[in-house]
């Protein structure tokens, strides 16, 4: 029986984590092409740092255990994936890439920054930060026209509570911090 809840734990764990958030960035780069003109640099940009994140994020995840209590791997992930975000923009931003690839960066970069932060001193929901992130960067390009997705924030952090991954306070926390950071990022230096 134990085995069987385990396999059920790691299918909703997994459906609720890479599939969707895929997808998700597949919206937002449709959206971009539609919305925006874009350049081949833009492009090459956006792969470099798909290609980095999630190549990153599967090779550390086998290396580090992520849902252990203590943090210090979360934050030896987190910053390994900062790090290649900060080298690849560099070099790309001295190739001129647009504008709002560089808006929709220091919003990425802000959050992030700000979660792994908040990690050194607690252990807080990332997919509930993620999942938020994702849909506040794709409303934020698209006119806020998808804001019926926040219905499904509460959905994800359910799932990260019924499998015991996260207190109530820890998927508050991942919901609205990428809210706070949005706003003041947005408000002092997009505007």
């Amino acid at each position: 029986m134990n085995r069987h809840i385990k396999k059920i734990e790691k299918l909703t764990n997994y459906a609720v984590s890479y599939p969707w958030l895929i997808t998700l960035l597949l919206v937002i780069f449709i959206t971009v092409i539609r919305r925006y003109s874009i350049q081949d640099v833009d492009i090459l940009y956006t792969g470099t740092l798909f290609i980095q994140t999630f190549g990153s994020a599967f090779y550390l995840k086998k290396k580090l255990d992520l849902d252990k209590k203590d943090r210090t791997n979360r934050t030896i992930f987190l910053l390994a994936i900062l790090s290649g975000w900060l080298l690849i923009s560099l070099i790309f931003i001295r190739l001129n890439i647009s504008w709002f690839i560089i808006e929709l960066l220091v919003l990425s970069l802000s959050i992030t920054i700000t979660l792994t932060i908040i990690n050194v001193f607690y252990r807080i929901s990332f997919h509930t930060a993620l999942n938020t992130s994702l849909m506040i960067l794709l409303n934020h390009i698209a006119g806020w026209i998808y804001w019926p997705l926040f219905l499904l924030v509460p959905l994800i952090a359910w799932t990260r509570l019924v499998l015991k991954k996260h207190t109530l306070l820890q998927v508050i926390l991942g919901a609205s911090v990428p809210f706070i950071v949005y706003f003041i990022v947005t408000f002092l230096f997009l505007n």
